[in-house]
């Protein structure tokens, strides 16, 4: 369809209709990059052209947004199409382009939060507050309409395949504690689990790094931890406020050690923790506002502020900054390009906090020693020789890799750990491991391992299920944070070694193991009481946008053990969302379906509009005001039934559900298409048919 027939189809604002872009080939920032005529990539030219990222190459884009509300408490939804002329331009705030006039989506999506019989508030969703920002336009008002109209068109097709946003609405949502309460419960939250509060008044640097605007982040660090370093604070606000009061104390341990934000080996300290347990006042604590005085007062000129609570009291300090380091990222045929990172310091640190004990030792990764982790290449074979011609290592038979599996991006390895079981909620106790060259333990072979390796247990200090059963908490209560990744060999005193290890040698790699990825050689494990979570509500909201849903259920319970001390089996699920007719994808597992059933909610309402679709299509705007009634809480006792009815573990059953659809297929392995059990409309009727 040409734009003659299509007003909203134009040509694509960052390619002018070309479909490609030009930028600086890699190479140019190679190091020691004397052979640049011999770059695969850009024949020596220092430039590339690839394919428009907003258009995919087409030239053309489509001047449309959806903006969908979610009701999550009744599963309504409903959409609205955004076009140029639909919306009145207001004036913009402070941005980045320096426009003048933009779009404000705000009271549309109030507005669909009425359809659906909910509320949506921003200062509940950060994220979504973010995706809510006016949308600038660069026209003025002085302009006239067929200009404003034509920025419009170019503003909303600049979102390319990524135009439908999702939004979510409550009922009742919850009411934040008003923000001089909310930061007393954070600074006493900090407290208890030993870390640094940190409020944060950080620039917002413009291309040539001058400052444009300041904004809020707000934060739990480790003390001696390094700022965040770069351009912008992703997470960061406008209103000091609004951001603690809504702060949610998981997600601020979440973000503890934020992945990609390593700019050189991590230098935080690491030290056991002694709790000093001593009580703070509301007035050591103070108000909101006269922190955001004391911050403000203490602005460097091309940089921050910074106000840190540790020991039971603030420490007031400018952000300045601190200079640049390299980053050195792999590319092609094993070459490495640099990238200037900005680094950030406190002009005036607070003192090392009381409850630091000993030093916990360590080593600097040797995987990734040198600044850039290196990996033997895949075409090196069995003998040990590398493909001359091979585009990943160029003949030399190691490769740089962008991620170090060995320390998890740390740069450190701890030779200790200090573990912390929280429920984020006035409840914290502070665990030690050692390297201990007396400690007990018990080897066990297993036909699984391979050859030469061993398994073992160590005694119960080690094992933190057994910490757990004393505690009466179920462990499939408890996450670990900020990875929320689980390793049940280590919660049970469980590692595979080389045969004939001793005790020294078992406990470092072991502990080595637990704080892998941790900076400052610290784990927080925290106790999450069960909520219910409903599969026919997910389901409900997945069909009104269009999706299908896959639900299943990998039982090793049962599964033969070559040892008695072996890990037993256990249950594992899996729920995943994927469009019409694809099969799924997710190869997370969750110990209990609830826990699984969150954790796609979250996922859908994040990636839910980065669903790619054509710059071109017309995007449906789904509407659900009614709800459809499924059966589907029935589901999880039927799969589990259905688990226990094979003899050879692991059983892996699945559910493809989707409107008026329910199939239950039986796989014995990874890859084959399944065995149909049951093809029914309903779990009632799968299950008559069962």
């Amino acid at each position: 369809m040409d734009s003659v027939a299509d007003p909203l189809l134009i040509d694509c604002p960052d390619c002018n209709g070309n479909g490609a872009v030009l930028h600086d080939c890699p190479c140019a920032a190679i190091e020691n990059s004397t052979d640049l005529d011999d770059c695969p990539h850009c024949l020596g030219t220092g430039d590339l052209s690839g394919d428009c990222l907003s258009c995919d190459g087409g030239g053309r884009s489509r001047a449309q947004l959806v903006l969908t509300m979610i009701n999550l408490d009744l599963s309504t939804i409903a959409s609205a199409t955004i076009i140029p002329g639909v919306l009145a331009a207001v004036d913009a705030p402070p941005n980045r382009r320096g426009a003048e006039l933009a779009l404000d989506i705000e009271p549309t999506l109030h507005e669909l939060a009425d359809r659906v019989g909910g509320i949506w508030c921003k200062e509940l969703e950060p994220t979504q507050a973010a995706r809510a920002r006016p949308i600038p336009l660069d026209c003025s008002s002085d302009d006239p309409i067929s200009v404003r109209l034509a920025t419009e068109a170019r503003a909303l097709a600049r979102h390319g395949a990524n135009r439908h946003w999702i939004f979510t609405a409550h009922t009742q949502p919850p009411e934040n504690p008003p923000p001089d309460v909310a930061l007393a419960r954070l600074c006493r939250l900090a407290d208890l689990l030993c870390l640094d509060l940190i409020v944060q008044y950080q620039p917002w640097l413009g291309p040539d790094r001058a400052p444009i605007l300041r904004r809020w982040d707000l934060r739990l660090a480790l003390p001696g931890q390094p700022l965040p370093h770069g351009h912008i604070l992703p997470d960061a606000q406008d209103d000091p406020a609004a951001l603690i009061g809504m702060a949610d104390p998981g997600t601020l341990l979440a973000r503890l050690h934020p992945l990609g934000q390593r700019a050189d080996p991590d230098t935080t300290p690491a030290h056991r923790i002694r709790p000093r347990g001593a009580a703070v006042t509301d007035e050591a604590i103070g108000t909101v506002d006269a922190l955001v005085e004391r911050v403000r007062n203490a602005i460097e000129v091309d940089g921050g502020g910074a106000g840190v609570w540790r020991d039971g009291a603030w420490h007031i300090s400018g952000v300045r900054r601190n200079g640049e380091t390299t980053v050195v990222r792999p590319r092609s045929r094993g070459r490495l390009a640099e990238q200037e990172i900005l680094l950030w310091a406190l002009t005036d640190p607070p003192p090392d906090p009381s409850y630091w004990g000993e030093p916990i030792p360590g080593q600097d990764c040797p995987t990734c020693e040198s600044g850039t982790p290196w990996a033997v290449c895949p075409c090196r074979d069995a003998d040990g020789q590398s493909d001359p011609g091979c585009r990943h290592c160029g003949g030399g038979g190691s490769r740089p890799v962008a991620h170090c599996h060995t320390c998890e991006e740390t740069g450190r390895l701890h030779h200790g750990a200090s573990i912390t079981i929280t429920d984020l909620d006035g409840k914290a106790e502070h665990l030690h491991w050692t390297v201990d060259a007396d400690a007990s333990f018990t080897p066990y072979e297993s036909a699984e391992l391979p050859d030469g390796y061993c398994g073992y247990r160590l005694d119960q200090h080690y094992r933190i299920t057994e910490l757990l059963r004393r505690r009466d908490i179920d462990g499939a209560d408890v996450s670990h944070v900020p990875y929320g990744l689980t390793a049940t060999s280590l919660f049970d005193g469980r590692f595979v070694g080389p045969c004939g290890m001793d005790a020294r040698e078992l406990t470092l790699g072991f502990v080595t193991a637990a704080t892998r990825g941790q900076p400052g050689g610290r784990s927080f494990l925290v106790v999450t009481p069960r909520r219910y979570h409903s599969l026919s509500g997910l389901a409900q909201i997945c069909f009104g946008l269009g999706y299908e849903l896959y639900v299943s259920l990998c039982d090793t319970r049962g599964a033969s053990r070559t040892s008695p001390l072996a890990p037993p089996g256990a249950q594992h699920w899996n729920v995943d969302i994927t469009p019409p007719h694809r099969q799924s994808g997710s190869r997370d597992t969750a110990a209990r379906l609830d826990t699984a059933i969150a954790t796609a909610k979250r996922l859908l309402i994040e990636r839910a509009g980065e669903q790619p679709h054509s710059a071109t299509m017309g995007l449906p705007a789904p509407q659900q005001p009614v709800p459809a009634t499924t059966d589907l809480d029935t589901l999880e006792p039927l799969l589990t039934e259905l688990g226990g009815r094979y003899d050879e573990p692991p059983r892996l059953i699945v559910a493809r559900l989707a409107p008026g659809s329910v199939r239950i297929t039986h796989h014995s392995g990874k890859d084959d298409d399944g065995e149909i059990l049951a093809d029914a409309d309903s779990v009632a009727s799968a299950r008559a048919l069962l």
